[in-house]
């Protein structure tokens, strides 16, 4: 799987954003949690995300404004590569937060 992360990420499939860009994010940037609920009520999240879980995304598309850039991040990466990969085949603007939550997290003392 990491290598086809890789790979996406090199022939720009699958755009990247890291923890410390998210601190300059415009306001036209929807922030999205693909984590499952009970994940975010044990853990927290990042102040302002969305919560859709990934295996919920497809019927809750609805929920998502066309008009912004979305950034999308799970625990660990690999549920947000795959969230922005269905979201760029619906038409929507997405990146991955690299290094996902676990990353973000250790950069915030958690």
């Amino acid at each position: 799987m990491a290598g086809l992360v890789g790979e996406s990420i090199r022939r720009g499939v699958v755009s990247t954003i890291t923890w410390k860009e998210l601190e300059a994010l415009a306001p036209d940037t929807t922030l999205i949690d693909v984590r499952d609920e009970a994940e975010v009520a044990k853990n927290g999240g990042i102040p302002g995300a969305l919560n859709i879980p990934l295996n919920s995304l497809r019927s809750r598309l609805s929920e998502l404004p066309k008009d912004k850039e979305l950034i999308v991040y799970c625990h660990s990466g690999q549920r947000s590569y795959n969230a922005c990969r269905i979201l760029s085949q619906y038409g929507f603007v997405c990146r991955n937060l690299s290094g996902a939550f676990a990353t973000w997290g250790a950069s915030q003392g958690r």
